[in-house]
């Protein structure tokens, strides 16, 4: 239904209630060809690792949305993996990308941090209440060195 019949919608939100991977799988195969969708909003979810996986493949296929939110979900960083992997394709067109009060630590603040290499659209990295450290503030700010678009990177209360 979300495929056929979704030529106006631009916000999906599913903020706060039990979805998790399998059921983000359905949604992000529902979403294949969706070309209006903007904004997609999954926080306070039981979205893990797997839903990552699913949402990064909707990502490397859709030039449309620009801001995902996955807070307060269980994405750690094989997530963090899966979601570098959309923003290092130049399909991606996501502008910002919520994991605030996500499992992600170090290891995934090294995906992300490679992502920020050749990421041209990202603008707004939410990690704030994470378990990122020194080591993962490191592998970020390494990114940076050659990003030209991150405007916010939001780090407060991680492990630094």
């Amino acid at each position: 239904a979300l495929a056929v019949n979704s030529t106006l919608l631009n916000l999906l939100l599913l903020v706060g209630n039990g979805i998790g991977d399998d059921g983000v799988g359905l949604l992000a195969k529902g979403l294949e060809s969706n070309c209006t969708l903007v904004t997609l909003a999954l926080s306070h979810t039981k979205t893990g690792d797997a839903g990552a996986a699913h949402l990064s493949r909707l990502l490397r296929n859709n030039n449309t949305i620009q801001k995902l939110g996955l807070s307060h979900t269980l994405v750690g960083d094989k997530g963090a993996m899966h979601l570098s992997r959309a923003l290092k394709t130049n399909v991606s067109v996501l502008e910002s990308l919520y994991l605030r009060n996500t499992r992600i630590g170090d290891l995934g603040a090294k995906h992300l941090g490679e992502a920020l290499k050749v990421n041209h659209f990202l603008v707004k990295l939410y990690l704030s209440y994470t378990n990122i450290g020194d080591l993962g503030a490191g592998y970020l700010a390494n990114g940076l060195t050659q990003n030209k678009s991150l405007d916010m990177l939001f780090l407060n209360n991680t492990k630094i």
